[in-house]
């Protein structure tokens, strides 16, 4: 099955402890939020690895990796 990797962001780049995608635990999911700039793959991979922050004030020690399936729907109203 083919990957993609969602870690670069308009205002971060690739600079990681940069990213201000958000993850908010809601039940027994998360919920993320936020903006990519680039994802390998986009739209042809079967999952995705997308990285995002449960605490923005924790910077690196905040980031996360999220396996999200590639069927999942993406709300592009949601900032």
């Amino acid at each position: 099955m083919l990957a993609g990797l969602a870690i670069t962001e308009p205002e971060a780049g690739s600079d990681m402890a940069g990213i201000k995608t958000l993850a908010v635990k809601k039940g027994d999911h998360y919920i993320l939020n936020g903006t990519k700039a680039f994802i390998t793959n986009a739209g042809l991979a079967g999952f995705y690895i997308v990285f995002a922050t449960t605490d923005p004030h924790k910077r690196q020690v905040g980031l996360n990796a999220f396996i999200v399936d590639g069927d999942t729907p993406v709300l592009p109203w949601v900032r």
